[in-house]
């Protein structure tokens, strides 16, 4: 969910406006495509006087106090604020402004969405720049791992059965990797068909440190085990000596008896 700074204006003859600095937001982050109204519209000011015409529009959700509004926004200059909600969104919304009590009345139909939601700032919504330490140290990691895969002996591969020359190949997607912040993290998980893992930087030196081996993965796991229960020797006190068990990761792996 994107916070946006919004004007209530009842007196604004439309239903929702939105400035064009928020328009890379739009496009590059939500996805939103444009569409355009079949005749130009004349916008007028406060004050009577013709300002500007538009015909860009776009088609989103607002979560207004809770309550989800779908509504159009036109493209237009909304000065300092980033959306302005005039009269017709009240009207399709069934809101009334209290600004006695500075807040909004809904209708009792209106569902409420009490979910906690990631707010996401604008100036967080953009990829910050990899910084060239990190940068150097995973190429630096790829090179050993791509020079211990050549070092590797060589594996048969199975040859694939022609393609039909009626079906056509898919195109390789290409991979965009980067670092990103949390929020950016969030927004891709959530999207559909995408897919997420994790992996640190120890386990990769692992895997380097495997491969450089000549031994197998058992032995490796079992020299690790030895020592960690070493150092279990070392450090438990006495009178949890027979608790030694549950710092075992061998045992840790596995299903107690049922």
């Amino acid at each position: 969910m994107l916070a946006a700074n919004a004007l209530l204006d009842s007196g604004a003859n439309g239903e929702a406006f939105i400035h064009p600095r928020s328009l890379p937001i739009l496009l590059n982050r939500l996805h939103l495509e444009p569409r355009y109204l079949l005749n130009p519209l004349q916008l007028r000011g406060y004050n009577g006087t013709n300002t500007e015409a538009v015909q860009e529009y776009y088609e989103a959700d607002l979560l207004v106090d809770g309550r989800r509004i779908p509504s159009r926004l036109l493209v237009c200059n909304t000065g300092r604020h980033d959306i302005i909600l005039g009269r017709s969104w009240f009207a399709k919304a069934n809101v009334l402004i209290d600004c006695k009590n500075r807040c909004l009345h809904w209708p009792a139909g209106q569902p409420y969405e009490a979910i906690h939601r990631l707010q996401i700032p604008r100036n967080e919504m953009f990829t910050s720049p990899d910084h060239p330490d990190h940068q150097a140290d995973a190429d630096r990691r790829d090179a050993q791992l791509e020079a211990l895969e050549t070092e590797s002996e060589p594996r048969r591969i199975l040859q694939r059965p022609a393609a039909s020359p009626s079906i056509n190949k898919p195109h390789a997607t290409p991979l965009d990797i980067s670092i990103i912040n949390a929020a950016e993290f969030t927004r891709a998980c959530d999207t559909q068909g995408s897919l997420y893992g994790r992996i640190n930087i120890s386990a990769i030196d692992r895997v380097i440190d495997f491969k450089k081996s000549n031994q197998s993965w058992d032995e490796i796991q079992k020299q690790e085990e030895e020592e960690n229960m070493r150092l279990v020797d070392q450090k438990l006190p006495k009178e949890y000596r027979h608790l030694k068990h549950v710092f075992s990761k061998k045992e840790g792996n596995q299903l107690p008896p049922h």
